[in-house]
Order: structure tokens, then C-alpha cells, then sequence
């Protein structure tokens, strides 16, 4: 009974001070890094790379101007072409959080990662794990 009292107070401390608090998602995709593991598109047609220069799972976005991906975050111009298996230029709209994706990046003079190119990873990718031999 303590402990639910403490909860409620550290819960309701977080509404007042404005922070967010959000319990483990589960079913939140693993990351992805080509360190582990390969990625194989069943079909995939000619525009889509044997391999991606990074893969990765959006966590976040802000609109317009960048994403979030496995923990860092990433921006793209109006001009960055978004490839999917259905359409050779896709959107930016069509990524949503969850979605898995290959792309190329370059840092700026910021130090800013800078997408160049991003195609959205289906549901129908294999990924294997990558062995040195």
C-alpha cells in the first residue's frame, strides 16, 4: 500500500512539473544495426541498395524537419527522396513511428546527421545476423 502511494505521488509530482513519464513498451521493435545484422527484401525492385549505409527504427519525428532513429536524431530537406516497395518516391508522410528503415546520411558542418536518401524496410524483410569469417 506504501508503494502505491508512492507512485501516485511521483506520478502526480511529473503532471505538475510537466514531465512526461511512460511505462516500457514491449512491443516497441527492436533496433537495428548492421553491426548484427543483414537485411533481406524479398522482391525488392532495382532502387532498393543491396545493403543500406544505416538501418534503423523511427522512435520519433518532428514534422518537417527530422526523425528520430534508434536513438539519434536525423533531418532531412524537403528535397530527400523516401523510397517504399510500392512506390519509387514515397513520402516522408508515410513514415510513421515503428517504421523500419535503410538510409544514407552525411554529417553537416554542424555535426548534424543529414539524411540523403531513406527507403522504408518492409514487414516482409528477413534479418540475419552477420557472421566475421
Amino acid at each position: 500500500m506504501k508503494n502505491l502511494k508512492l507512485i501516485q505521488v511521483i506520478l502526480a509530482s511529473a503532471l505538475i512539473s510537466g514531465v512526461a513519464i511512460a511505462a516500457p513498451n514491449t512491443n516497441t521493435p527492436q533496433e537495428i544495426d548492421l553491426d548484427d545484422v543483414g537485411v533481406v527484401i524479398p522482391n525488392a525492385p532495382s532502387y532498393y541498395p543491396v545493403e543500406f549505409q544505416r538501418t534503423g527504427v523511427v522512435r520519433g519525428q518532428e514534422p518537417g524537419r527530422g526523425l528520430v532513429i534508434s536513438g539519434l536524431n536525423y533531418f532531412y530537406g524537403t528535397n530527400t527522396p523516401v523510397h517504399s516497395i510500392s512506390s519509387k518516391f514515397a513520402s516522408v508522410g508515410n513514415i510513421t513511428i515503428g517504421t523500419k528503415l535503410g538510409f544514407s546520411f552525411v554529417l553537416d558542418d554542424l555535426g548534424r546527421h543529414l539524411l540523403t536518401e531513406i527507403w522504408i524496410i518492409p514487414d516482409t524483410a528477413i534479418f540475419t545476423e552477420e557472421t566475421d569469417q
